[in-house]
């Protein structure tokens, strides 16, 4: 059972819907965005707070990536980087993908085709769809992914 971060499971669950949403939107228009930004976004929205650096923020993701992996899309967070440096994204992206059973590689040039191509896949998968109401699919494991509190 995945944990809330010390949020209310009703709180981390409307923050964790309304981020899927947005990363959705963000691959929609072929984009990507940074930890800070989504960050900052999901605050603006009237969600939880959380720090670009964050476990928590690593936690929401990896829920995300689960649960877009159950339904048979695309690791949604590959689209999320870091804002400076490499503009890739961070070590949960490969942590989580090992953990739902996904061998990015172990060089760096094995791990950033893996990328490109779970990047490639969200724009592809993402732009012919219409926007909003994704993450209501999300709810089919929403028990399972919060704590009971």
């Amino acid at each position: 059972m995945a944990t809330t971060y010390g949020y209310a499971s009703s709180e981390w669950e409307s923050a964790r819907d309304w981020l899927a949403d947005h990363l959705h939107d963000v691959a929609r228009r072929q984009a990507k965005t940074t930890y800070g930004d989504i960050c900052r976004a999901m605050a603006a929205a009237g969600h939880i707070s959380l720090d670009p650096h964050s476990t928590a923020l690593a936690g929401m993701l990896g829920q995300i990536n689960v649960l877009e992996r159950e339904h048979g899309r695309p690791l949604i967070s590959a689209i999320v980087v870091h804002k400076s440096d490499d503009w890739m994204p961070g070590v949960g992206f490969w942590n989580i993908a090992r953990e739902i059973g996904i061998d990015p590689g172990s060089s760096e040039a094995s791990r950033l085709e893996f990328w490109v191509r779970e990047f490639s896949r969200c724009h592809s998968y993402w732009k012919s769809r219409k926007s909003g109401g994704e993450s209501k699919l999300l709810d089919a494991r929403r028990e399972d992914l919060a704590d009971p509190k």
